[in-house]
């Protein structure tokens, strides 16, 4: 693999994109594990909601009850809108967790790669140095023999 200055530059600059492709979409996995609590919570104040107003129509006995039907109808269409949104939610995660390990798994492809470009230089350049060394001991081999 022939690796010059100009392409180990250009590896170090796609690592770090890769890099931050990967800081990106774990902020992304973030928010939306936030939303997910927050749709839970939203949840337990609903389910608190519903339990309170049966105590309420309870108390009040029929016209609490004709009341408490039509909001238990509410909340359900509203607790079905809430599991779908957590569903969904959950969906996003789970493709943004797979593109994070995607992202790492590219970027360890991108640092090998960084690595062995760096070494190639430094091959290359022991190699024109020992050939400068080289070069000198003929001289001075030259000067001392007489030749």
């Amino acid at each position: 693999m022939i690796v010059n200055e100009r392409e180990g530059v250009a590896l170090a600059k796609l690592l770090k994109i890769s890099r931050l492709q990967a800081d990106e979409t774990g902020r992304r996995i973030a928010e939306l594990e936030a939303a997910r609590r927050k749709t839970d919570v939203t949840l337990g104040q609903l389910a608190d909601a519903v339990s309170s107003e049966e105590a309420a129509a309870k108390a009040s006995e029929i016209v609490g009850f004709t009341h408490l039907a039509g909001f238990l109808a509410g909340a359900t269409q509203k607790r079905a809108a809430l599991e779908a949104t957590k569903t969904q939610i959950g969906a996003q995660i789970e493709i943004a967790r797979g593109e994070l390990d995607d992202l790492f798994t590219e970027a360890k492809k991108l640092e090998h790669l960084v690595e062995r470009a760096r070494l190639a230089v430094e091959r290359r350049e022991r190699r024109t140095e020992a050939g400068l060394m080289s070069d000198a001991a003929i001289a001075r081999f030259v000067r001392k023999s007489g030749r």
